[in-house]
């Protein structure tokens, strides 16, 4: 059972992905949300997107991606629990370079194809999405919709 939920929102323009980097970091990610109390995954993504980057997007806008499953041994527990998270990504497709208006904490942002996303120093956690979006391609959304993705 998961004790950690949060979302990734992947912003797609032509072939490209937004990734960001906050002040005082030095990894690039894409946009994460953590759902407040009572929020669905799809409502805090699209406040995120509206404080991190200024984009209004329709729920309906947002399209599953995949899910990412974490877990991590919490050794400081009497009972030595193993605490898991599981991160739901998302896409949003822009058919127009969107007009960013980044957050105060946001130093930098950028569209990047996927292949260079590998040459890019990532957060760990995002990590995983972005060899998904290298591996498929900018194909693979419509390739799962169709049937035809075979998920290895």
């Amino acid at each position: 059972m998961p004790t950690r939920a949060e979302a990734i929102v992947i912003v797609r323009y032509r072939t490209q992905v937004l990734v960001i980097r906050k002040k005082d970091e030095r990894c690039w990610r894409f946009i994460t949300a953590v759902p407040g109390r009572g929020d669905s995954l799809k409502v805090s993504c699209i406040r995120a997107l509206q404080e991190e980057t200024g984009l209004t997007v329709p729920e309906r806008a947002l399209l599953p991606y995949n899910v990412y499953y974490d877990t991590v041994k919490k050794m400081a527990s009497a009972a030595r629990r193993a605490s898991s998270s599981v991160r739901f990504a998302y896409q949003v497709w822009q058919l127009r370079l969107p007009e960013i208006a980044p957050a105060e904490d946001v130093t930098e942002y950028r569209f990047a194809e996927p292949e260079e996303l590998g040459c890019m120093e990532i957060e760990d956690s995002q990590k995983p999405v972005v060899k998904d979006l290298i591996k498929y391609g900018r194909n693979a959304a419509r390739q799962r919709d169709s049937g035809i993705y075979n998920g290895d």
